[in-house]
């Protein structure tokens, strides 16, 4: 019974960090890109003449996506999100 404890511990043990370190990488690489989501976001709406109404778009996209808040609490937030299921805005 022993060896079954400790061969399934190992495995246990590989999988979470197996996991963790899938859940990082998911978190990380879309942030590497060299883009601003938002303004690419803003880019494809079309052509706005009014400066106030596009900086007023531009900052709800910004709140709802969660970019203008710190790195750590993104995280922090995506983590919480994505045990609930909640994937945001497509």
């Amino acid at each position: 019974m022993k060896g079954y404890r400790k061969y399934f511990g190992k495995k246990l043990l590989w999988f979470a960090l197996t996991f963790v370190v899938a859940v990082v990488l998911n978190f990380v690489l879309p942030r590497l890109m060299p883009a601003d989501p938002v303004a690419v976001i803003m880019s494809k709406m079309g052509t706005m003449t009014d400066a106030t109404a596009i900086k007023q778009m531009y900052d709800r996209y910004a709140e709802e996506f969660g970019v203008n808040k710190p790195m750590y609490e993104q995280f922090f937030l995506f983590v919480k999100n994505a045990a609930r299921g909640n994937f945001g805005t497509s």
